[in-house]
């Protein structure tokens, strides 16, 4: 809850301390494959490989596009966080002829293997052999970003909302572009890779879709997830959902939903999660110093899609707010797809970062703050690190998506000039010289290298007077 004077009740929740869990191993995908022919070919090969413990996705690619199509499957093998899985997938509409790795991203990634008729092999493993359409092969990589995401599920349907895009784009891609068939998606599910220290993993996965988050954490005796008002089961109580193959926490209006974290006040702890907000909606999550009633303290906030249309109507326009000790920036998020959070709090030495990771771009530090102040009234809340609040602010716009989320020890110390949001050239200040070094990039047209990072302030990809104006907002905020 943000802003709000709490019941007495509510401040029972400090009494609860987290205990560490130990989190059951995941299942990821390790290997895939297509096949393609004719139907009799297919179901041979499906059979087979079945029998050598592959996975069949039962859902044909070229559905639908006339009886001379192939048949075309994907198949995949799973295993262990040590049996080094796939973290990513390409879809490739590029060349007649495929090439066996492409680069994207400062990844490699490979063609997806191939089995089948003979004229499907020859054509590489095109999904729409024989059916007339675009050129579309697939690809994988096993290339470990910042966020630990390897994949765990694949679903094809008809739904684009938070399909994959084609090369590496982020508006789903028809699977049957270009043919007479209906329109077909790939969905993927990550989870994250998990490591020894962490004291709270929660991917969702072991929990069923529509039924009540903190009531069901409870039944598998996990203490950390509770609400608001320390009512599990109330309309404060998130609902778990399969939201293209994946499980996770759908926020909406009225849930307050709670994460404790066991009120660390020394360390290093690394918080990191997954958010998807959908156009047109609103979400947003705190980190709290302490729930204390009327003195609650907020350590960070964040506020995703508030913004007006020229109607004035609130829309989520690719914008978040955010607010940390005392100040608020604007900084630009995704919307309809996933991005990552990872804030690092170095609660002995009363510093915090937060990174943010955009689709299909690396992990970015975008602010860094002095960790004890309050998020809203800049006053001192000390060092303690007490809970997540995902809330709805009792906003009917609001609905977005959590999953994946990490709290962890870091043995990580704090760098002594940590960047400054909007500190274009590197002095450790925000102010009339950071604008002319936008100017200059500007004028120079600079598109690549760690001045043109620097000066993409906004992170839209460009530099032009939209990072001038940003800057110009931090250099107000800092005089608030």
């Amino acid at each position: 809850m943000k802003k709000s004077f709490l019941s007495l009740q509510a401040a029972l929740l400090m009494l609860v301390m987290l205990a560490p869990l130990s989190s059951l191993a995941a299942t990821f995908i390790t290997d895939v494959k297509v096949i393609g022919g004719s139907k009799s070919t297919t179901n041979t090969l499906k059979s087979e490989m079945k029998a050598q413990g592959w996975v069949l996705v039962d859902y044909d690619l070229n559905k639908g596009c006339g009886g001379s199509s192939d048949y075309i499957y994907l198949l995949y093998k799973t295993g262990s966080e040590t049996d080094n899985p796939i973290t990513g997938i390409y879809i490739s509409d590029y060349s007649k002829t495929a090439e066996e790795v492409i680069n994207h991203n400062g990844k490699a990634y490979h063609l997806v293997p191939f089995d089948g008729d003979s004229h499907f092999c020859k054509q590489q493993g095109d999904l729409n052999s024989n059916a007339r359409g675009a050129t579309i092969r697939l690809y994988y990589t096993k290339g470990q970003s910042a966020d630990r995401n390897a994949l765990t599920n694949i679903v094809f349907n008809e739904t684009q909302l938070g399909a994959t895009g084609v090369n590496g784009g982020s508006e789903g891609y028809d699977l049957n572009e270009g043919t007479s068939g209906p329109k077909i998606y790939m969905h993927l599910s990550f989870s994250k890779i998990p490591q020894g220290n962490e004291l709270i993993w929660e991917p969702f996965d072991e929990y069923t879709p529509g039924n009540k988050l903190a009531t069901s954490a409870i039944a598998q005796k996990k203490t950390y997830w509770t609400t608001w008002s320390k009512a599990p089961g109330t309309s404060e109580d998130a609902t778990v959902e399969d939201f293209g193959g994946s499980y996770c926490a759908h926020i909406v209006n009225p849930n307050d939903q709670v994460l404790l974290l066991g009120d660390k006040a020394t360390g290093t702890y690394d918080i990191e999660f997954d958010v998807l907000a959908p156009y047109e909606k609103t979400g947003y999550f705190n980190i709290l110093h302490a729930i204390d009633g009327g003195d609650t303290t907020w350590g960070l906030a964040i506020d995703l899609g508030v913004a007006e249309d020229e109607h004035g109507v609130r829309v989520a326009s690719g914008h978040a707010t955010i607010h940390a000790a005392g100040n608020t920036y604007d900084i630009r998020c995704a919307v309809d797809q996933w991005m990552h959070f990872h804030i690092r709090i170095y609660a002995d030495n009363d510093q915090a970062e937060l990174y943010i990771t955009l689709p299909n771009k690396e992990e970015n530090l975008v602010l860094s703050w002095q960790w004890s102040l309050d998020a809203y009234r800049g006053t001192e809340a000390g060092n303690n690190i007490a809970a997540i609040d995902f809330y709805s602010g009792e906003d009917p716009l609001t609905s977005f998506y959590v999953d994946n989320i990490s709290f962890k020890g870091a043995a990580e110390s704090p760098s002594p000039n940590p960047p400054v949001y909007g500190d274009v050239n590197s002095d450790q200040a925000v102010d009339v010289a950071d604008i002319a070094a936008i100017i200059d990039v500007m004028a120079q047209s600079i598109q690549e290298g760690e001045l043109f990072k620097a000066a993409d302030v906004n992170g839209d990809g460009a530099v032009d007077v939209a990072d001038i104006a940003t800057v110009i907002d931090v250099m107000a905020s800092y005089t608030n």
